[in-house]
């Protein structure tokens, strides 16, 4: 069988889903790149990857592009490791299970693998936001830049995640969790309230 991926969405029409939420995320993320200065990603599960829907990126600071339909891994993005952390539980122990088990780039294998990826989700958990693992943020292009996400809950359990990216010239990452933090949560409860009003 044949089925639509997260690819499509670099297609004129999209997908139904994505489409969806894009027109419902889309003025949250304007008012919140209006209200901290810095761009935001919107990202879903497709997969075994989160796949960035909208963006409120501007394409002039080369360190900060990049499109929607971009791909995020779910074990060493921030967007991937907050979505885990705060997704159904049935969701997350399939998804680990899969992600745990086999071999390729975003595999991490092993109970040594599993223990340190349980760890790391408790800890999102408790801050209430992920960062990315640096590595991954080193060799994803990033570059000079860096950043953090919280889920968007509806009904208690993350359906997508919200990001900020900053230039770390420009801000500490304990600066920008003080700063950018409150209202990266502030919108993802918002846009939450929303989604779960069209529901």
């Amino acid at each position: 069988t044949y089925s639509a991926t997260g690819k499509t969405l670099l297609l004129s029409n999209g997908f139904e889903r994505g489409n969806r939420l894009s027109k419902i995320a889309g003025p949250h993320l304007q008012r919140l790149r209006q209200r901290i200065g810095w761009p935001s990603d919107l990202a879903i599960l497709d997969g075994e990857v989160m796949l960035i829907l909208l963006t409120s990126r501007e394409f002039n600071v080369v360190a900060l592009n990049h499109k929607a339909g971009a791909r995020a891994p779910l074990l060493t993005s921030s967007l991937g490791r907050a979505f885990l952390a705060f997704c159904d539980a049935e969701i997350r122990e399939s998804l680990l299970a899969n992600l745990l088990s086999g071999s390729g780039k975003r595999r991490a294998k092993g109970e040594t693998g599993r223990r340190k990826v349980v760890q790391m989700l408790a800890t999102v958990r408790s801050n209430g936001y992920a960062t990315p693992d640096p590595e991954f943020n080193k060799q994803s292009g990033a570059g000079l830049a860096t950043g953090f996400s919280v889920p968007v809950l509806v009904h208690g359990a993350a359906i997508a995640s919200l990001s900020v990216a900053f230039l770390e010239s420009a801000l500490t990452t304990k600066q920008a969790i003080k700063s950018l933090l409150p209202p990266l949560q502030e919108a993802a409860e918002t846009l939450g309230q929303a989604i779960a009003s069209e529901s």
